[in-house]
């Protein structure tokens, strides 16, 4: 996300899951700029992470990821921040695209640049 002092949590919702950002009130424009221009992009960071680049190895320490199931995705402004909303296109994804968005966020708060 590369957005100083940015924190990012993640909730299950009903059909998918969501991340909420938030970010010191300095930076707050920017991180919404940002968080609706992931949701513009249907969640493309999670494929763009720079720390996966190159033959398809993960990270160290970083289990292989694979695509992320089709899933509508938004973005809201919430207060001092911005959430991103994934709703899984198809019922029996859910758990998938849970579990692909929780890794995406635990390898993010690792030190990942995109964070």
């Amino acid at each position: 996300m590369m957005v100083p002092g940015a924190t990012a949590s993640v909730a299950d919702i009903d059909g998918g899951v969501a991340i909420t950002w938030s970010a010191p009130p300095s930076e707050v424009a920017n991180l919404r700029e940002r968080v609706h221009g992931m949701a513009q992009q249907k969640g493309a960071m999670m494929a763009a992470c720079p720390c996966r680049a190159g033959a398809g190895a993960p990270a160290q320490g970083m289990m292989s990821m694979q695509a992320m199931p089709p899933a509508d995705v938004r973005a809201d402004d919430v207060e001092g921040g911005a959430r991103l909303t994934f709703t899984a296109k198809n019922a029996a994804d859910v758990p998938a695209l849970r579990s692909h968005v929780r890794v995406h966020i635990e390898h993010m708060k690792s030190g990942c640049p995109m964070m």
